[in-house]
């Protein structure tokens, strides 16, 4: 009987927690819907080799258990790599990235702010370059191709 009493008991907390965990994230998700979907990104690295080439990507957006996953894809660089952000005050994009190459310890941190239209965001992305070394660069997100070019600009005053 105590056995029949402990199952039931970590099924019931199993379901609670996930009840739980839900209600949080659709709590805590529900103004950053407008970011899910499909992107255009561009992000520049920032080495010794001065006016590197802009690196780009689809960006796709969605949610995750508590957080949103961004995923670069056909990135003209070659890179594969994920990313796990929460959204703060509505508009700005924190988290951790990672490459998704096997072996790879590439990883790092990125901050975005997206405009108050929600057409683009702008930010920086710290991590390592080829060499080890840690670089800071610019990072932009459009949902269309003139808005990229805004979102460059915009990064003259960060």
């Amino acid at each position: 009987m105590d056995f029949l009493y402990a199952s039931v008991g970590i099924v019931a907390g199993a379901i609670l927690s996930w009840l739980v965990q839900t209600g949080w994230d659709t709590l805590t998700l529900s103004q950053s819907k407008k970011l899910l979907g499909k992107w255009r990104s561009a992000w520049q690295p920032r080495n010794e080799e001065s006016g590197a080439a802009w690196v780009t990507e689809t960006l796709t957006v969605r949610q995750g258990f508590g957080f949103l996953i961004l995923e670069g894809t056909h990135n003209s660089g070659g890179y594969q790599w994920r990313a796990y952000v929460r959204v703060f005050k509505g508009n700005h994009v924190f988290g951790r990235w990672k490459s998704l190459r096997d072996g790879a310890s590439s990883c790092g941190v990125l901050s975005l702010t997206m405009t108050p239209q929600g057409s683009y965001m702008f930010g920086v992305f710290h991590g390592p370059n080829d060499e080890g070394k840690l670089e800071i660069g610019p990072f932009v997100c459009a949902r269309r191709d003139e808005d990229m070019e805004k979102a460059k600009a915009r990064l003259k005053f960060v």
